[in-house]
């Protein structure tokens, strides 16, 4: 059994190196047939955020050195080449080989520990760049034509009757009366075990508008599954209110209410787009690839990201840069055109964008 293992992982790293070489020629050869752009190696520079190793620039820039070595150096900081990448596959195959065999490679080199433990710590992440999105959302309860027969805090007892319709027509009513004291208890009826309850409470409580966001975001620490998808419900509904704090969660130390948060916003949509952006300028690495997850997911972001790739903030364009790569298809035809973009780091950054979406995109670039 181990060593199908060791000639699978032979004969895929094998065709890996083999497609990968075959796609950077390809992409290459695209790119220098492009009228508007020229390549420079960039074999002296190191590590650059492509397969294929050359830098793009405009041809009215391929002399101007002032400008492209602050790019080159830039890219030699960052992210890591194909050829590398499966240089590190190839180390892991072998310190594989050695553990299979027997061989003691718990014995290090004292100076490699010493500038390991110099590293700094790895970021807080969460291991997808997709947050978990539910499925569609419930019609949403009307309250208009509901009629109120109770007090508030009579309705309040109600909402713990054993009857369902009685709870049904206490949430409801509550809803109706938009009084803040009926918030709290609202928030923990969005456990109720009866799916038609929960659709009730979320819809109440997004009659509250702004006063009900943050306890909202709150219950996204439940375990309960159930309460953190009604949750999500009544946010979505009470829409652009509701969107700076969620925003702000993204830089929680929650984990359930970062990635909570983040699917929220992307069912809001359209309306999260322009503060989501914001959020890829932030300080924290983990709340840039949620933002850059949550923008790819909404396709009115495509052009917005686009515009923020003019950015100085290094790390705000390569966020920006993932959001776009995860976008897909429909952001190739916006970044073909931003090729031509006045501002060079926006055309430049979009070139690189178009290089790691594949053969299909090139392919558009050149027709």
């Amino acid at each position: 059994m181990k060593k199908n293992t060791i000639v699978f992982l032979v004969l895929l790293i094998f065709i890996l190196n083999l497609n990968l070489s075959s796609w950077a020629a390809s992409a290459e050869e695209g790119f220098r047939q492009h009228k508007n752009f020229t390549l420079m190696p960039l074999s002296n520079f190191g590590k650059t955020w492509t397969p294929v190793k050359f830098l793009i620039i405009p041809q009215d820039k391929s002399e101007n050195q002032d400008i492209v070595l602050p790019l080159q150096q830039q890219l030699s900081s960052e992210c890591i080449s194909i050829p590398e990448l499966i240089q590190k596959i190839i180390d892991a195959i072998s310190a594989f080989f050695e553990q299979l065999f027997g061989r003691d490679t718990t014995q290090e080199d004292p100076s490699s520990s010493e500038s390991d433990t110099d590293q700094p710590a790895q970021p807080d992440v969460i291991s997808t760049p997709s947050p978990q999105v539910y499925n569609s959302l419930p019609p949403r309860p009307r309250f208009d034509d509901v009629i109120v027969d109770a007090g508030v805090n009579a309705l309040i007892e109600q909402l713990n009757s054993p009857d369902l319709d009685e709870r049904i027509a206490a949430v409801m009513q509550l809803g109706a009366l938009k009084n803040p004291a009926a918030i709290t208890p609202l928030i923990a009826k969005l456990e109720d075990e009866n799916r038609n309850v929960r659709i009730a409470v979320a819809g109440a409580l997004s009659q509250f508008d702004a006063a009900a966001v943050e306890p909202l975001i709150a219950a996204f620490v439940s375990r309960d599954p159930l309460t953190r998808e009604t949750a999500k419900w009544a946010l979505v509904w009470i829409g652009p209110a509701a969107v700076k704090p969620l925003v702000a969660a993204l830089g929680s130390i929650d984990m359930n209410i970062r990635a909570n948060a983040a699917g929220t916003l992307e069912l809001i949509g359209p309306a999260a787009v322009q503060e989501t952006i914001t959020a890829l300028f932030s300080t924290d690495p983990a709340v840039r690839r949620l933002a850059s997850s949550v923008l790819s997911h909404i396709p009115e972001a495509v052009q917005p990201l686009i515009d923020a790739l003019g950015t100085t903030n290094e790390d705000a364009r390569k966020a920006t840069f993932e959001a776009l790569l995860w976008s897909g298809d429909r952001a190739r035809a916006p970044l073909i055109a931003a090729l031509n973009n006045p501002d060079n780091i926006k055309s430049e950054t979009a070139a690189e964008i178009l290089l790691a979406m594949g053969e299909p995109a090139i392919r558009d670039v050149l027709t």
